[in-house]
């Protein structure tokens, strides 16, 4: 069935509502939650927890605190794959283990890259076409190489040297990202061999 919108163009209503279009809705979904909400939300919690603290230990109490959710998520419990109806399961058998919970999330763990991480997964969850994918790196790869750019020209050059793993990730997704995601599935899901399931 098609539906005619505004100037004649016409949209298939059941692509609209297709399994794969569910699954993507469902998927970000999940992910704005557990990858957003909640590592703010706890980060929030820390930061005021150690408010007084020297700037060092708050620091590394936010990355500790950071990393911990993004296992915590994949080996026990994931508030947003819950209401989505969903779970990760792991293609090698059995229960997803440690090093795959890890892998599958060091990219959003590491501070120096984690911008990049949560850059190229935003892309992959919401954008179902390869080329407007590959357009999105390419703009971030430009945007932040001008800013390596004009760090290194600036008094403190050494922060350049903090924008360069970013710049790094996103060419790596560039490179990497050659499929369609099924449902929003994340490009370090084919490297850590898990898969986002659905219920329904």
């Amino acid at each position: 069935m098609e539906e005619n919108i505004g100037g004649g163009e016409q949209v298939s209503s059941s692509s609209v509502g297709s399994p794969e279009v569910i699954k993507r809705r469902r998927r970000a979904l999940a992910c704005i939650f557990d990858l957003l909400i909640m590592p703010l939300a706890l980060g929030v919690l820390a930061a005021l927890a150690l408010f007084s603290a020297p700037e060092i230990v708050r620091n590394t109490v936010l990355i500790l605190v950071n990393a911990g959710w993004m296992i915590f998520r994949d080996l026990v419990f994931s508030p947003g794959r819950w209401m989505a109806d969903a779970k990760i399961v792991s293609l090698v058998g059995g229960k997803i283990t440690f090093a795959q919970a890890l892998i599958r999330n060091i990219h959003l763990i590491i501070p120096i890259v984690l911008v990049g991480g949560y850059v190229g997964e935003f892309a992959r969850i919401v954008f179902p076409s390869l080329l407007v994918r590959r357009v999105w790196y390419l703009v971030g790869i430009v945007i932040f190489t001008i800013g390596t750019i004009t760090a290194f020209l600036s008094p403190a050059a050494v922060s350049g040297l903090l924008v360069l793993p970013i710049v790094a990730v996103l060419a790596l997704f560039l490179l990497l990202d050659r499929e369609q995601p099924e449902g929003g599935e994340r490009l370090i899901d084919a490297y850590a061999k898990t898969r986002v399931t659905y219920s329904k």
